[in-house]
Order: C-alpha cells, then sequence, then structure tokens
C-alpha cells in the first residue's frame, strides 16, 4: 500500500511539472506579433499620446493599451494549465487514499482434535460398574446364594473379554464352591437329625425337617448333584410312610391297654400284632417299635402301659405349650402390623343404642320403664347421655365376648361424677347383663377434667391394659402380674348414681378374636 502511495505521488509531480514547463516553453516559443484591430495593425504609440496618456488610457478603460483580446488570452492560459494540474494531483492523491483496501487476511482457525477414543477401556469400565452393582446387590442378602451366581454368571457372559468379567467368574466359581461345601454340611447334618428322629419314633418331625430344608438349599441342584436328590426323595418318602404307620400302631396300643390294665397282657399283644406285616419293608422303625412294644408288654405288663401313657400325657402339654407360645406370638405380631392399619368402625347410631346389648336398661325396658341410657341427636351425630338418678350403678356395653385385642376411642363431657371402664368383659347373651368373667375398671373422676370433651383412647392388648386421655396423655392401666384379665371380652361403660356425663364418637379397631383372626381386620 505505501509502495503504491509512492509512486502516484511522483506521476502526480511529474504531470505538474511537465504541464508548467510546457506553458513556458509555449510562451517563449511564441514570436512577438502586433495588436491589430479590425484586422489592421495597430500601429505604435506616437510622441502625440505620450506615456502619460496611454496610462491614464489604461486607467480608465482597465485595459492595458500595450494588448487587446489575444493578449487577454495569453495571459489566462498559465491559470487553466495550473488549475487542470492541480485537478489531477488532487484526483492521484484521492485514488491513493480512497483506493481498495487489501483484501483481509483470513486467520486460520486452529481446531482442537479430539482425544483419541480407548474403547477397550470404556468397555473395562462398563464392566467394573457393573460388577460393583453386583457385588453391592449380592452383599443386600447373602443368603439368596442362587440369585448371586446368576448375576455374576450374567457379567461373565456379557463382558468375558474384560478383566472384572473374568473376576466376576472368579468370584462365581467361588461362591458356588463354598455354597456347595456349606450345602453338603448341612445335609449331613439333617440327615443325622431325621435318623435320630426315627430311631426316637418322632416320624412328624422328621417330615418336617425334610420338608422346610434351610434356605441354603434353595436352588441347591445346581451345585449339590449325585445322591442329594435321591436321598432327599427317599426319606420324604420314609418319613411320611412311617408317620402313617406309627399313627396306626399308636390306635392300637391305645386298644391294647385297656386289656393290659386290667391284666389281659395276651389280648394286648394280639391286638398290637395286628399290623401289617409290609410295615416290616414300609416302615422299618415302626415296625423295631412294634417289636419293642410287644416285649416291654411281656416283661412289665400294665407298668409299661401306664408310662407310656403318662409320657404321652406330657408330650400332649408340651404340645399344647407350644401351640399357646405359637399364638401368643402371632397375635403380637398382628398386633404390631395391624394396629395402624385396621380400619374403625362406629359403635354409636344417631338416635339409639342397638348395638349396645350388654345394658342395665334390660330389666327397665322389659317392664316397662324409661332407660337411663339415651342417645340424642347433635349436628347429625349420636351423643350417649348417661344421667343416674336410680340410686344404683348402671352400665352398658357392646356384646363383644370374642375381642381379643383391640383399640377403642370415644370422646367424654363429664358433669359430676365418674366413668369407670372395664376393658374385658363377658356379657349373657339374650339377658343383657355381665358374667363373672369381668376385669377390674380403670375410672375416670375427680382429676378428669370437667364440662368440656375430651379424647380417651383405650388399648387392650395380650395382657395389657393401657388408658390414656387429655392432651398431656394421662396415662392408666392395669399390672398385668397382680390383675386378673380374661382372655377374651369388650369393654363396658359404668356410672354411679349421682353421675351425668355425655359420650360420642365411639369406634373401634378389633386387631384379633377368638374367630379366625378378627373380623373387622379382614
Amino acid at each position: 500500500m505505501a509502495a503504491k502511495k509512492a509512486a502516484a505521488l511522483r506521476a502526480a509531480q511529474q504531470a505538474a511539472a511537465g504541464s508548467g514547463s510546457s506553458s513556458a516553453a509555449a510562451a517563449s516559443s511564441s514570436p512577438p506579433t502586433a495588436p491589430s484591430k479590425r484586422g489592421r495593425p495597430v500601429a505604435a504609440p506616437t510622441r502625440k499620446y505620450g506615456a502619460k496618456k496611454l496610462a491614464r488610457r489604461a486607467a480608465l478603460t482597465g485595459v492595458d493599451g500595450s494588448d487587446d483580446t489575444g493578449t487577454d488570452a495569453k495571459s489566462r492560459m498559465p491559470w487553466f494549465i495550473i488549475g487542470g494540474s492541480a485537478v489531477v494531483v488532487l484526483v492521484v492523491l484521492g485514488f491513493i487514499y480512497m483506493g481498495d483496501d487489501p483484501p483481509p487476511v483470513v486467520e486460520e482457525t486452529q481446531v482442537a482434535q479430539e482425544p483419541e477414543v480407548d474403547l477397550k477401556e470404556i468397555r473395562e469400565n462398563q464392566a467394573r460398574a457393573a460388577l460393583d452393582r453386583v457385588e453391592k446387590s449380592n452383599g443386600e442378602d447373602p443368603t439368596d446364594r442362587i440369585a448371586a451366581a446368576n448375576r455374576l454368571a450374567a457379567i461373565l457372559l456379557e463382558y468375558a473379554n474384560t478383566e472384572a468379567g473374568r473376576e466376576a467368574g472368579m468370584l462365581r466359581e467361588q461362591l458356588m464352591n463354598e455354597w456347595r461345601t456349606s450345602a453338603e454340611q448341612s445335609w449331613t447334618t439333617i440327615k443325622a437329625d431325621v435318623r435320630t428322629a426315627f430311631r426316637d419314633g418322632k416320624f412328624e418331625t422328621a417330615a418336617g425337617l425334610l420338608d422346610d430344608l434351610p434356605k441354603i438349599f434353595d436352588g441347591a441342584s445346581s451345585v449339590l448333584v449325585g445322591s442329594f436328590h435321591s436321598e432327599l426323595r427317599n426319606l420324604r418318602k420314609d418319613a411320611k410312610e412311617q408317620f402313617r404307620y406309627m399313627k396306626r400302631l399308636d390306635e392300637l396300643s391305645d386298644k391294647a391297654g385297656l386289656y393290659a390294665r386290667k391284666g389281659y397282657e395276651d389280648i394286648a399283644i394280639a391286638i398290637i400284632e395286628a399290623l401289617p406285616e409290609r410295615v416290616q419293608d414300609d416302615a422299618p422303625d415302626v415296625w423295631r417299635m412294634k417289636e419293642e412294644l410287644v416285649k416291654t408288654i411281656q416283661r412289665e405288663g400294665l407298668s409299661m402301659l401306664l408310662s407310656r401313657e403318662q409320657a404321652q400325657d406330657q408330650e400332649l402339654a408340651e404340645v399344647r405349650r407350644l401351640e399357646a407360645e405359637r399364638k401368643k406370638a402371632e397375635r403380637e405380631l398382628r398386633w404390631r402390623d395391624l394396629r395402624d392399619s385396621v380400619p374403625w368402625t362406629s359403635l354409636l347410631a344417631r338416635t339409639n343404642l342397638y348395638n349396645w346389648v350388654t345394658s342395665s336398661d334390660r330389666p327397665l325396658i322389659n317392664s316397662g320403664q324409661s332407660p337411663l341410657w339415651r342417645v340424642v341427636e347433635r349436628d347429625g351425630f349420636g351423643v350417649m347421655v348417661g344421667d343416674n338418678r336410680s340410686g344404683n350403678d348402671i352400665f352398658t356395653g357392646v356384646f363383644s365376648n370374642h375381642w381379643e385385642d383391640y383399640v377403642c376411642e370415644f370422646e367424654l363431657s363429664l358433669k359430676t361424677g365418674s366413668l369407670r371402664i372395664s376393658p374385658r368383659s363377658q356379657s349373657r347373651p339374650g339377658r343383657g347383663g355381665i358374667s363373672e368373667q369381668t376385669s377390674p375398671m380403670l375410672e375416670l373422676g375427680e382429676e378428669f377434667p370437667k364440662n368440656r370433651w375430651v379424647k380417651v383412647t383405650l388399648e387392650v392388648h395380650g395382657d395389657s391394659v393401657l388408658l390414656q386421655h387429655g392432651d398431656a396423655g394421662t396415662e392408666l392401666s392395669l399390672d398385668p402380674e397382680t390383675t386378673r384379665l380374661p382372655a377374651t371380652g369388650g369393654f363396658v361403660f359404668w356410672i354411679s348414681d349421682g353421675t351425668r356425663l355425655e359420650i360420642r364418637d365411639v369406634r373401634v379397631k378389633l386387631v384379633s378374636d377368638t374367630r379366625d383372626g378378627g373380623i373387622f381386620a379382614k
């Protein structure tokens, strides 16, 4: 760009210099000519005019007397040349400074190269992440071995060409070996326990051991091969057959005992010998016990049978004890699981005590008198009013002899006197009375707030009775160690003479009862 400007400047200077010299040369080379007027030559001034005259003429006319029109044109020519040169110079300088800009230089953009992707490393990372998830899942339930082995096998299959996949294979092999060893040891122990039960005649116990195998045997067919399945199948069949024949032997023994106690040992032995001979092959342990029983009768007679009966009584007592413990555990579990989920059932109608068939009002109603317990409707809800001026205690309750564990809630407005609650009471159906099987009472009296609605909650669970009321959660309870509490029964409200109160929103959750777990809990 600078070189172009310099060259243009020199060209302009040369053009200006050329124009000046040419005009000078033209001026110098032109010969002088005498001015003419109307085609005639003008004569030189004479003395007649003189110099002063010429000067005065020039001043008056503004034209030099020595020149004419041609002289004026010559005098203006140099100015035209100089002006044209200046214009050329300005045009050249304009082109110099207003010329096209040089093309912009495009800078090359440096494109960042993408890093090279290592597919093998990516797959290894994926396999490692999958293995970590599987190990976490396996650690949550170590006893579910079949699921753990399947998860590891899936990793091994999907990522067979990775280090994590090979590690999954090794972990699976280790798991299967440990599983096989533990299962074999457990099976050896179970077989020994089953044979011991066979020897002692506890065939039902043996059948239970074989039917309820530990969790380690879930899916164990993949690790225990060979004789396990056939041994299990044969032992189960053996236990079933022997238990069936043992029941038959017990029946024969009971009949034989009737004769043995009378001294008819031969008849007793004949009855026992009625056991089919195929028992010797199908249930060899039962057959052995039959043979031992015959020998014992022959040797000890009546004393043996009496000892056997005593042993049976002890076994029966133990069975009953275990059954009671089982039922108690089931009730406890049911109470914990269903105490909050069982729906409420309302027990108070809007206008009557239809469901409250246990009541001291029954004799009054039968004799045509007005009941002392009544229900009035307020805001669409029933309110039970107790106003006792009879001179005696009065009561009312729900027929609920089958209740075991329940929760009862209601609101109480106590005016005067006190409210007593029997948490477990047995009713006499059809009579409205209460049997002698009634628990001690909890009393809400002097310390209970008066003339306002207070929420009361009664929980009856097993041997435990707990009553709570008020915002502070005041508690009353019965000591299970010193309190005689019936096994079943519902609640009953008692008020003494002079007591006035109101009760509303009575509702109950029946969690457990003697009719297969509770009719309201199903």
